[in-house]
C-alpha cells in the first residue's frame, strides 16, 4: 500500500512525500525506512499526547519513453463509444482508454490501428472515416512517463455495440479489466478517467456530430 501510495504521488507529479508516525512504533519505522524515508528530524507531542516522529522522501522523476501509437475511436448506431478498461499492475491506477497501440517496424499508422484492432477486440473492422487526427498524450504507465503522439481513427458500427468475446482476444492479462460501449455523454461521468480527454478529437474527426453543439459539457 506505501508503495502504491508514492506510486501516485509520482503519477500527478509531486516531488517529496512525508508522514508523521509514533516514535515508539519500531515495525512502521523499519516500514518506512525501508521504503526510502530518512527522519527529518522534526519531532513533537499530538494532541491526544502521543510523541511522534517526522519523515521525508524525496520522488523520482519518471523516464519518458516515446513511441508514435494509433487508436480507433468506434461508435455504434447509438453514438456510443468502445473503451477498454485498464488497471496498471504497477501501482493499481485504473482508466479507460480506446482500443489501440504502438506501431511496430514499418508499420504506417492505419495498418496498426487495423492490427490492433483485430487483436484486442476480435470484431471485424468496422467502417472508417477517410481522415484521422493527432492526439497528443501525456501518460503514466508501468512505471515510466509516455509522451506520445497517437493517430486516431473513426470508426462506426452500422448497429449496437456487442460485448467482446474473452476468448481468442490479445489482452495484456494483468492489465486488461474489461470494455463497455459509452455513450458520448458519459464519458466524464465514469469512475476511472478516460484517457485521452475523447471529445476534442470526437469533434475533429466528425465536425457534424452531436457532440461539437455540446462543447461546453
Amino acid at each position: 500500500m506505501v508503495r502504491a501510495v508514492l506510486s501516485h504521488a509520482v503519477r500527478r507529479g509531486y516531488a517529496r512525500a512525508q508522514l508523521w508516525t509514533q516514535a515508539t512504533n519500531a515495525g512502521a519505522h523499519r516500514l518506512y525506512e525501508r521504503e526510502g524515508f530518512v527522519r527529518s528530524g522534526r519531532e513533537r507531542t499530538e494532541h491526544r499526547g502521543e510523541h511522534i516522529v517526522h519523515y521525508l522522501r524525496d520522488l523520482p522523476v519518471l523516464s519518458t519513453t516515446s513511441r508514435p501509437a494509433a487508436r480507433m475511436l468506434c461508435l455504434d448506431a447509438e453514438d456510443r463509444v468502445l473503451l477498454l478498461h485498464f488497471r496498471d499492475p504497477f501501482d493499481g491506477h485504473q482508466l479507460w482508454e480506446p482500443p489501440g497501440g504502438g506501431l511496430e517496424a514499418g508499420e504506417s499508422p492505419l495498418e496498426a490501428v487495423v492490427r490492433e484492432w483485430g487483436e484486442e477486440t476480435g470484431f471485424p473492422l468496422p467502417q472508417l472515416a477517410t481522415t484521422s487526427t493527432d492526439v497528443a498524450r501525456d501518460v503514466v504507465w508501468r512505471g515510466a512517463r509516455w509522451v506520445v503522439d497517437e493517430e486516431f481513427f473513426l470508426g462506426r458500427l452500422g448497429g449496437p455495440g456487442a460485448a467482446i468475446p474473452l476468448e481468442g482476444v490479445d489482452q495484456a492479462m494483468d492489465a486488461y479489466l474489461g470494455s463497455a460501449w459509452v455513450p458520448w455523454r458519459e464519458l466524464e461521468a465514469l469512475d476511472d478517467p478516460v484517457e485521452p480527454d475523447l471529445l476534442p478529437a470526437l469533434r475533429r474527426l466528425d465536425p457534424n456530430g452531436p457532440w461539437v453543439e455540446a462543447a461546453g459539457i
